[in-house]
């Protein structure tokens, strides 16, 4: 059986859609209902930035694949 690289694209996409929209409730709601002391927004900015680094290298690995490969799964035939 082989598995297309670009379903394994669609799969990280869903991930990725999913932590934004966590992330994105979160940073909400502290801002909005939470303490705005400077340590919460350091550490705001640091998760903030951690994620940027983590999706920015993603991304570049991303690029380097080549799409129209597949993943080849299954045994191989004995003699």
């Amino acid at each position: 059986m082989s598995i297309p690289y670009w379903i394994l694209l669609i799969l990280y996409a869903v991930i990725v859609l999913i932590f934004f929209i966590i992330s994105g409730f979160g940073i909400y709601h502290s801002w909005r209902f939470g303490f705005r002391t400077p340590m919460v927004q350091s550490v705001t900015a640091a998760y903030l930035a951690g994620a940027a680094i983590i999706l920015i290298l993603t991304i570049v690995g991303i690029i380097s694949l080549d799409w129209s490969q597949v993943w080849e799964i299954g045994r191989e035939a004995s003699l």
